[in-house]
């Protein structure tokens, strides 16, 4: 009868573990770099509730790096106003950069939603499936404020040659408001 609680106990703590509410770093394969800034730690009021479906739709924004974000944020402190022209020229995502991560999403199979004129968004739309092959992210259900969510629980990852070029993917996580 002694060997029964043990092994209670071990379960309890097995199932415990598997629940337990945070963001778990996935294994990055070679040649990814981890976007870790794109997601936050799952708070204690979050109940994971399972696996996502593979085939719900996940929509998210990829957000580009602007290019000498020093020089950008010096000409701001010293009061100076950039011609349109000069902050497309000198800071905007280049057209090739954008170019790139528009073609590494449409060759995953995911779906661009909306572009923007200045570079700096892309909104994208895919299933659950063919984003977590894309982003190498995890997809779990969640319920957060009584309502449920397919919810990021792994920090995506993303191509390293593209990794200067993307800030940040916004949207994985839709139960944080």
């Amino acid at each position: 009868m002694a060997s029964q609680p043990k092994s209670g106990y071990l379960l309890a703590g097995v199932a415990a573990l598997a629940l337990t509410p945070f963001v778990a770093s996935a294994q990055i394969p070679a040649g990814f770099v981890e976007q870790a800034q794109s997601v936050a730690p799952l708070s204690p009021e979050v109940q994971v509730m399972g696996a996502a479906n593979s085939l719900s739709t996940v929509r998210f924004q990829i957000a580009l790096a602007l290019r000498d974000r020093e020089g950008l944020q010096d000409s701001n402190r010293q009061g100076k106003r950039l011609k349109s022209e000069d902050l497309a020229v000198r800071h905007l995502p280049t057209q090739r950069s954008y170019d790139a991560v528009l073609n590494w999403l449409q060759a995953q199979g995911l779906t661009v939603e909306k572009t923007s004129r200045n570079r700096m968004t892309i909104h994208v739309s895919g299933t659950v499936g063919d984003v977590s092959r894309a982003l190498r992210v995890r997809f779990s259900r969640v319920v957060a404020d009584g309502e449920s969510f397919v919810s990021a629980t792994t920090a995506p990852s993303t191509p390293a040659e593209l990794s200067d070029v993307i800030l940040s993917i916004n949207g994985l996580q839709p139960h944080l408001k």
